[in-house]
């Protein structure tokens, strides 16, 4: 379930409507979610501005739409920095074994193997 208080960021969102990181922002916020995203390459995508590192980011959910590698990084960077979050969500193909052993090692709050796009908002 989806948590309408909860703000929420997509990291690799994209300007290009065939991809899933454009497909899962657009969903979120047509589910009146309150979301923001991060791709180092863009501006703004669908009217949200877009930020360039993970790091200028406060959000409750991150949702990851990056290949392994750069989710890797970046669950360090949010390890090293005491990042402050409620839950990691990585979508399908966003995450490998590494990953997801460092999220368990750190107790690092995860969702993985879920397409965000199926969940329902909490009302």
């Amino acid at each position: 379930m989806l948590n309408k208080t909860y703000k929420y960021c997509v990291i690799g969102a994209s300007n290009n409507s065939e991809k899933y990181g454009y497909k899962v922002l657009k969903n979120l916020i047509d589910k009146g979610l309150d979301v923001t995203c991060v791709n180092p390459k863009e501006e703004e995508i669908l009217g949200i501005k877009c930020y360039k590192s993970h790091l200028d980011i406060e959000a409750d959910i991150f949702i990851f739409l990056v290949p392994g590698g750069i989710s890797m990084k970046i669950v360090k960077d949010f390890f090293e920095t005491k990042k402050v979050f409620k839950k990691l969500w990585f979508q399908p193909g966003s995450f490998d074994n590494k990953v997801i052993g460092f999220c368990r090692r750190f107790k690092m709050k995860f969702v993985k193997d879920s397409c965000i796009m199926l969940e329902q908002v909490l009302e």
